[in-house]
């Protein structure tokens, strides 16, 4: 379990060379172990540093003699990856990053001309789920529903497993329908936009991006307004039926490209 606690704070004197656990070598002044602190078997957030260097990570706590402390995740350091400490001394201390909290946003396109699809690749488990937020997304042809592909193994796939329920509502008329979906390779999370004016408007998130055993849920909500005048709702969720992690995002029109919008990559540790 991941907890926080106040005035947690030790030492690690011991002369080691690499990147794996630290040994804990005792509280600090008015601090408490990570052991009181934290406790046993249960994981935090900390930073290490020797005064000059500084790595954040997420390790689980160990009681032995003597306590250590794993390296379970890493999260950022003054280096950019983690460091291979050699014979030093570390103040390490439980904190809580900004970053993991709740949603935070972590990548921004600004589309100027057409493209083919609006891309974030690269995602790891660092967020258990992963959100695109967009507004007034214009497809350069009018009419084209949007679409969100995922990626493994850093391709996007052109075949898979979706399958899900979406719900349509439309300002031409009073029928609003729910409908069963299951497509091959991209999951249709709009209705038809117009190329001018409003586009797509709403988010389409992905959750469990990397559990091996659960299918990777898909959430949408996105507005867009027809060639005709009618003003689409369509919101949905569903399943990609695959155990295989998704590393990457897409946006893309039915057919044509994008022409201009802005969106959104945010990432939610969600624990």
């Amino acid at each position: 379990m991941l907890k926080l606690a106040d005035r947690v704070k030790e030492s690690s004197t011991s002369n080691f060379s690499g990147t794996g656990s630290y040994t804990l070598a005792g509280a600090t002044g008015a601090f408490q172990t990570f052991v009181a602190g934290i406790g046993n078997g249960n994981s935090c957030t900390y930073i290490a540093t020797d005064g000059t260097n500084w790595e954040i990570n997420e390790g689980v706590v160990t009681d032995s003699a003597p306590d250590t402390l794993s390296r379970a995740t890493f999260i950022a350091s003054s280096t950019g990856s983690a460091i291979n400490w050699l014979n030093v001394t570390l103040d390490i201390f439980s904190v809580a990053p900004a970053e993991r909290r709740g949603w935070v946003p972590l990548q921004r396109t600004v589309i100027g001309s057409a493209v083919g699809s609006v891309d974030f690749t690269g995602l790891t488990s660092l967020y258990s789920r992963y959100r695109l937020v967009f507004n007034r997304l214009q497809p350069a042809t009018n009419d084209q529903p949007l679409y969100l592909r995922v990626s493994q193994a850093a391709s996007f796939l052109s075949a898979g497993n979706y399958y899900g329920v979406v719900c349509d509502a439309n300002s031409a008329g009073t029928t609003v329908s729910a409908a069963a979906i299951a497509v091959d390779s991209k999951f249709p999370i709009s209705g038809n936009s117009i190329n001018s004016n409003h586009g797509f408007s709403g988010w389409a998130e992905v959750e469990d991006i990397a559990d091996a055993t659960q299918r990777k849920q898909v959430r949408f909500f996105v507005t867009s307004v027809s060639s005709g005048g009618a003003k689409n709702l369509r919101t949905g969720f569903g399943f990609y039926d695959n155990n295989t992690a998704i590393d990457g995002l897409r946006l893309l029109a039915a057919s044509g490209n994008l022409q201009a919008g802005v969106v959104e990559l945010w990432g939610d540790r969600f624990t």
